[in-house]
């Protein structure tokens, strides 16, 4: 009688742990059968920004590095930056065309036929300091300092334009800094800086 209940307790224990491989693989079987599928919007389906290098309508005439025939600006989109060289302070040094910022063929949005596009610039993050004295965007050609231009258009090419000046404050010789200049997307009813590059600029105090 006694072997007969330890067999009975051990069938027992063996179907409640059948019972539980069975949930777990059902469960697994359930998890691994879920997908997501996350869409995400980006600049880049609404603007693009060009250094004469990626140009894709291989325009010229863009910005060079102080003292060279080099072009400044580097890169597309999320990797454009700017070397601007070295700089003294005897005067403004201006750098018309430093990128090109071009919207797209067709808006993402139903509805936008417009949009707005903004120029903000960031110091130096180790000193603080900040040698940009006027940044803006323009329309091709032109060499104004718009920090923002409003009823922008589908396939508008315009150029971002920046000026140095080292000229008061304790600058010092031989230094490098490093500020930063963003352009930002946005339209009417919609105020996120989502759609924004960030330009990274090396430039140095000669």
């Amino acid at each position: 009688m006694r072997r007969r209940l330890v067999l009975l307790a051990v069938l027992a224990v063996t179907a409640a742990g059948a019972a539980l491989v069975a949930v777990s693989a059902a469960t697994f079987t359930y998890s691994s059968s879920v997908s997501i599928s996350v869409s995400t919007d980006t600049a880049r389906n609404w603007m693009h920004m060009y250094s004469q290098s990626t140009d894709p309508q291989g325009d010229t005439g863009y910005a060079v590095q102080v003292g060279t025939a080099t072009p400044a600006a580097t890169g597309a989109d999320f990797t454009i930056a700017a070397n601007l060289g070295d700089v003294p302070n005897t005067n403004n040094a201006n750098f018309y065309r430093l990128a090109k910022v071009l919207t797209v063929p067709a808006y993402p949005v139903a509805g936008v036929t417009t949009v707005t596009i903004t120029v903000t610039v960031t110091p130096d993050s180790t000193t603080g300091k900040q040698p940009i004295t006027a940044y803006g965007v323009a329309t091709w050609g032109s060499q104004a300092f718009n920090t923002s231009l409003a009823g922008i258009a589908v396939n508008t090419k315009l150029q971002l334009n920046l000026r140095v000046r080292f000229n008061g404050g304790s600058w010092v010789a031989g230094t490098t800094y490093y500020p930063h200049a963003q352009v930002t997307l946005t339209y009417t009813g919609f105020t996120t800086t989502y759609y924004q590059y960030d330009m990274p600029i090396t430039v140095k105090f000669k």
